[in-house]
């Protein structure tokens, strides 16, 4: 989901029953993401990559797992430009684990969603009525540093660098 409001560093506590030296990244953490370059309805290419830079930190407790501008990549799977009457484009990217030393994070769209990993823009219909019906819709426009809010979609133990 995008959103206005400026990024805070990802962070959650550290489980005290695992091993000395593991830290959990709690399921539902959140993490902002940026997009890199500008991604386009009326451009893009299904089956693309889109890559994304972690904006900040995520920290587990006192401890960084992962460093801002680490790459996170997707994949574009649905692009339409937009037509009439009144159809907006959509562009639906498919993101792929965070990659944290020899640990994979899976990553979801929504809060509420587990393992929904698919974000769209766009929608299927928007008739802009009476023009919509002559007039095609707006194209999605994404540039870079457009900040994206995921979410951590399972719990993962990371193994911490002493």
């Amino acid at each position: 989901m995008l959103s206005p409001e400026p990024p805070t560093p990802a962070s959650t506590s550290v489980r005290l029953d695992n091993a000395p030296g593991d830290a959990v990244l709690k399921e539902g953490t959140r993490i902002w993401l940026s997009f890199t370059r500008n991604l386009s309805s009326k451009t893009a290419v299904q089956g693309e990559s889109v890559p994304l830079v972690l904006i900040n930190d995520i920290k587990v407790g006192n401890v960084t797992v992962a460093t801002a501008g680490t790459i996170v990549s997707g994949e574009l799977i649905y692009a339409r430009k937009a037509m009439a009457p009144g159809r907006s484009g959509i562009l639906k990217i498919r993101l792929d684990a965070l990659q944290v030393g020899g640990a994979k994070i899976n990553l979801r769209s929504s809060k509420e969603k587990p393992h929904e990993n698919i974000v769209q823009y766009g929608h299927s219909f928007h008739l802009k009525f009476p023009f919509g019906l002559v007039r095609p819709g707006d194209d999605i426009e994404i540039s870079p540093d457009t900040a994206l809010s995921v979410y951590v979609d399972n719990d993962v133990l990371l193994p911490v660098a002493r």
